[in-house]
């Protein structure tokens, strides 16, 4: 009897132990494939900038391959409407996948776009947008990430972004929208009223401040497949309005 017992002892010590190994083992996979680092999160650059700029071209396609995994992108650009028609705006898919509805109403999606072993980081015009909104997807069309203002107090929105060390960086600029005019004395007895360029704007606010933030660097760091950081300024990027305007030579 007890021999019995002991056998059953061993076979359930064996079954646990098995187990245990099993959930190692798919601990392990999903980790290696859904875990980013510098070396397994590769970017490749895709640059429609040539088929952009083809007016005889209406769709751009590329293929990148990492990790021996091939990778479709094609981009369709927005299509004119004649009189009476509905816009039908820009669109991406991934392996035929749809990323960018042309219903979204893009104007046009950014030459160039960025491409990850299940990711793709693309820049997008798009209407009542100052600069450009920034977003990240899956190839499943699972939006991980939309960005456009990257400080909300400064007002500094996104102006470009670029991959780069499993971090996304951004380049962030101050919108100043011009609300001053100035009167202009175009001849002897001929005077028109202008908008007044930053110089001029800056010296007819009260609400530009020279220690403002004009200029400044961003980052949001790949924290798993689909896991973004938090957006962090990058110390020591930053250019004030003011050390802005005296680089363009303005009195100030």
């Amino acid at each position: 009897m007890s021999i019995k017992n002991d056998k059953m002892a061993i076979l359930i010590i064996t079954f646990i132990l098995f187990v245990i190994s099993l959930i190692g083992v798919l601990l392990f996979y999903f980790s290696s494939e859904y875990k980013t680092s510098d070396s397994k999160n590769i970017s490749k650059l895709v640059d429609f900038t040539n088929c952009q700029n083809n007016d005889n071209l209406s769709k751009c396609i590329n293929e990148k391959y990492i990790d021996n995994k091939k990778i479709n992108i094609r981009y369709e650009k927005m299509k004119i409407a004649f009189t009476g028609e509905k816009p039908i705006g820009a669109s991406l898919y991934i392996n035929n996948k749809e990323i960018i509805s042309p219903s979204a109403g893009i104007f046009r999606i950014d030459s160039l776009l960025y491409i990850t072993k299940n990711t793709i980081l693309l820049g997008a015009y798009e209407p009542n947008v100052k600069n450009i909104k920034v977003y990240v997807y899956d190839f499943h069309g699972n939006k991980l990430s939309e960005v456009y203002e990257l400080d909300k107090n400064q007002e500094i929105f996104v102006e470009g972004y670029r991959f780069e060390k499993n971090k996304i960086i951004f380049t962030g600029n101050k919108y100043i929208l011009s609300k001053s005019v100035i009167l202009h004395q175009k001849s002897d007895n001929k005077y028109v009223i202008e908008n007044a360029d930053l110089c001029q704007e800056f010296l007819a606010s009260d609400n530009l401040n020279g220690s403002d933030i004009y200029k400044a660097e961003y980052e949001m760091e790949y924290l798993s497949y689909n896991k973004l950081g938090k957006i962090k300024l990058i110390p020591g990027t930053e250019q004030t309005l003011l050390e802005y305007l005296k680089s363009i030579g303005c009195n100030v």
